[in-house]
């Protein structure tokens, strides 16, 4: 034990030798800016490209129909705004740019409420949508595809949480309620959908995701006053390579069930295997208590989440 403990503080040591600190370079602010914006809401980097949510952004009479803005490094500490983004078929309250993330030439954004399907039609309050945009060769953002679920209904809000690497898009929709096979409805329990780009250039929906402990509230198994007090399942999405993470922030119990903590939150990390995505475990923290709402936001990177 002695020696485990040495060799622990002489990798501190030097780390801190090495180490360099962080500072504030730039403050960025959007060059339409307005009150209630709600800039910087949602925010993803990549290389030398950041994209930053104001799912608040106001267009004439439409409240709330959101945009997203796009910033190039241009120097060591120069960001410099290049693009406002914006969904196609704005409409108010779309809340287009609440989520964002960005990888390579891809920029995936959500709009949880939105109403329509891809096509513009099969109106559901607040079912959700996503936009994909991609840059082309003279450096400029478009709209290529929306997406939506293949079971969307009312107040699913697809599109809460999203993001993106290689050709592989991950959107939460935190309140739908059905499992992966459109049965078993828990109140806003939430689900996962996948979507990845064919050989044509399209994206397609591959897979729904739910987890393998999803449960009903446990005082309230029908919602409560309007609160959302479920698992929400897919509040919180990310992906690296073959792995993902799921944050479900109001999941009430432990492993198999047990030791129920209000709220006290739940992760799930998955695997993909053959182009399938599989639940490899449950994590919590261990000193978890009601709530603590573990799992309201993740990240993962290599092999750490």
């Amino acid at each position: 034990m002695k020696k485990i403990i040495l060799s622990i503080c002489s990798i501190l040591v030097v780390l801190d030798a090495n180490a360099q600190p962080f500072e504030e370079v730039l403050k960025m602010v959007n060059s339409d800016r307005e009150e209630t914006d709600q800039f910087g809401y949602d925010v993803d980097i990549y290389e030398n490209y950041a994209v930053v949510g104001a799912y608040g952004n106001d267009f004439g009479s439409m409240e709330n129909a959101g945009a997203v803005y796009v910033y190039e490094r241009t120097g060591i500490n120069d960001w410099t705004e290049v693009q406002i983004l914006t969904n196609s078929d704005q409409a108010a309250y779309d809340r287009f740019g609440w989520s964002v993330a960005i990888y390579g030439n891809l920029i995936v954004v959500g709009a949880y409420g939105e109403d329509e399907d891809a096509s513009g039609g099969s109106t559901m309050s607040k079912a959700g949508s996503a936009y994909i945009f991609e840059r082309n060769t003279s450096g400029v953002w478009n709209e290529v595809q929306k997406i939506v679920s293949s079971d969307r209904t009312a107040d699913d809000e697809f599109g809460w949480a999203v993001d993106i690497y290689d050709s592989t898009v991950v959107i939460g929709a935190h309140q739908e309620r059905e499992d992966a096979m459109g049965l078993n409805s828990i109140h806003d329990a939430g689900s996962v959908y996948i979507f990845d780009r064919n050989t044509s250039g399209v994206w397609t929906q591959t897979q729904k995701i739910v987890p393998a402990e999803r449960a009903p509230d446990i005082y309230y198994p029908g919602g409560y006053s309007g609160e959302d007090l479920s698992d929400q399942f897919g509040g919180s999405v990310a992906i690296w390579n073959d792995w993902m993470v799921v944050g479900s922030h109001h999941h009430d119990y432990g492993p198999g069930g047990t030791a129920a903590k209000w709220a006290s939150g739940a992760a799930y990390i998955f695997e993909r295997s053959g182009g399938v995505w599989s639940e490899i475990t449950m994590i919590q923290n261990f000193d978890r208590a009601a709530w603590d709402r573990f799992g309201y936001d993740v990240a993962i990177d290599s092999n750490v989440v």
